[in-house]
């Protein structure tokens, strides 16, 4: 398999690619579901108002799909409106306060893109996913410097809009009309890419995480989605891990690796679950309410964050105790933290003190103390 590659410089990155999203331009709503679970849940209502109020970091003139933090700046990807080709990357500082782009605070990096959605930063680069000008081609990578400038493409044909994720010198992308895992060197000019899972067709290949040891995925089952790794220079055989582990819109599901654990939100079932690396029984992490079920998660040292359309929640890695509630609202539409389908590209953010989130009812970055 053979990618197009533009000379920008040597990149340390991994795309971690899923479901091409739907259209650029969304209507936000709710969702939710029903799937198999494991034990020791924990239960938020997920559409009382609580937590304290979140600071509004920028407020932007169009919809925000994705974010990203590098050092002590947020960079957004925002979608393209009905009338096309004027979709854009900012960034702005994560101190900011009410910063708008009429007020000089946010900086527009790129503008006039098809449909701009996940988003990475690395090696004084901005990369992102974006689309060919003629549907239904497959997206490309873009990249332009943190300073701005002309965007160029990294990759072509990449099949993905979802979350970039950085690992070593090598891209893995999901490939072969969703149905393979392949990687790609960042570090020559070489255009061709090495399969890694020949993919099991017909059956397609969602939310990749890895290690930089191997590849996780989930791929439809007998019954619902099953959770598979591959390994890195092995016979490029998928391993279940675990089986009926997600029943909702595989759009809306993340899956995430520490040192020996996986971490993935169902929104089905509204669940977050975990289990070791090298497989066994799902453990129910804490569970959301119909409506408001996990769709974007992230983690540091000790926690998982899980946002929803209606909160901001934080709780242990090891579960077992009721979610606390950093930041809520009331009602749908216009208020909802989440789109219906968010394509799974980065929507939360943390550093050491803050959690960062996009609320695409509002076109804006809030972000509350950890």
């Amino acid at each position: 398999m053979t990618f197009g590659r533009a000379r920008v410089g040597i990149l340390e990155l991994v795309l971690v690619g899923g479901l091409a999203a739907c259209s650029s331009s969304k209507s936000p709503s709710g969702d939710g579901g029903n799937t198999d679970g494991g034990t020791d849940a924990a239960t938020d209502t997920g559409n009382d108002a609580g937590g304290a109020a979140p600071t509004v970091v920028a407020t932007f003139d169009g919809v925000p799909e994705s974010l990203a933090l590098d050092g002590n700046v947020l960079y957004v990807t925002l979608l393209d409106s009905s009338a096309g080709h004027d979709g854009r990357v900012v960034s702005v500082p994560k101190t900011a306060s009410a910063a708008t782009v009429d007020a000089g605070t946010v900086t527009t990096l790129a503008s006039g893109l098809a449909a701009p959605r996940a988003i990475a930063v690395h090696a004084g680069q901005v990369l992102w996913a974006d689309s060919e000008t003629v549907f239904p081609d497959n997206p490309n990578v873009m990249t332009v410097p943190i300073a701005g400038g002309t965007p160029k493409e990294l990759f072509g044909n990449v099949s993905t809009y979802t979350r970039l994720v950085i690992v070593g010198d090598t891209l893995y992308t999901v490939s072969g009309n969703l149905e393979m895992i392949s990687s790609l060197s960042l570090g020559g000019d070489a255009g061709a890419g090495t399969t890694i899972y020949p993919g099991n067709p017909p059956n397609a290949v969602y939310a990749p995480d890895s290690d930089g040891t191997a590849v996780y995925f989930l791929s439809p089952g007998a019954t619902n989605e099953d959770l598979f790794s591959v390994q890195l220079g092995g016979t490029g055989a998928a391993t279940a891990l675990a089986h009926n582990v997600g029943s909702g819109s595989v759009a809306t599901n993340t899956l995430l690796d520490d040192t020996s654990t996986l971490y993935w939100s169902d929104s089905g079932s509204g669940g977050v679950y975990s289990v070791a690396k090298t497989g066994g029984t799902p453990k129910m992490l804490a569970t959301f309410t119909n409506g408001s079920s996990a769709v974007q998660i992230t983690l540091d040292g000790t926690n998982v964050y899980a946002l929803t359309n209606t909160s901001v929640v934080r709780f242990p890695k090891a579960g077992g105790v009721t979610p606390v509630v950093l930041a809520s609202v009331v009602g749908g539409g216009g208020n909802s933290y989440l789109e219906a389908e968010p394509g799974n590209t980065n929507a939360l953010v943390v550093d050491e003190a803050f959690v960062y989130w996009l609320h695409q009812g509002h076109g804006q970055i809030l972000k509350i103390a950890k």
